[in-house]
């Protein structure tokens, strides 16, 4: 069980402290839940009922009440009854040490395609790769339009 970033166990309720990204496994351990909101950006991972991980923010931390005594955290989880998966209504809470919003773009094997790394761009609402269209002629026509 990971524990480096265990916060405790908490209760959830019907309109969920952690509402994002819900990935329901019969393989669920702690590892898999951090791993799964981390992927998606989120600093907090839950997992609960065995089976289910859900993701928060730090907003949604910070309205999560007292944390409740370590004896309601007591369903083994899914993929390990070694460590335990929160309860019902019940959450096994952890930090992912993940930055919040943003997601680290995994790495582009290259080597033998004919993809060319250009750097990292920022965007807009108005669509930063048109507008850099005929600036540089890797751009120009690789894109499509939304």
């Amino acid at each position: 069980q990971d524990m480096s970033g265990y916060l405790g166990c908490y209760e959830d309720s019907p309109e969920r402290v952690f509402p994002a990204d819900r990935k329901n496994s019969e393989q669920m351990t702690s590892a898999l839940c951090i791993q799964h909101c981390r992927g998606y950006g989120h600093q907090y991972a839950a997992t609960q009922y065995a089976r289910e991980c859900w993701c928060g923010s730090h907003e949604d931390f910070l309205g999560i009440g007292r944390p409740r005594p370590e004896s309601e955290c007591d369903r083994p989880c899914s993929g390990s009854s070694e460590e335990m998966c929160g309860g019902t209504w019940r959450m096994s809470v952890y930090r992912t040490d993940g930055s919040e919003g943003f997601t680290r773009p995994q790495p582009v094997e290259t080597a033998g395609s004919q993809l060319q790394r250009l750097g990292c761009w920022g965007d807009a609402a108005d669509r930063a790769v048109p507008t850099l269209e005929g600036t540089d002629p890797a751009l120009d026509e690789r894109h499509q339009s939304r």
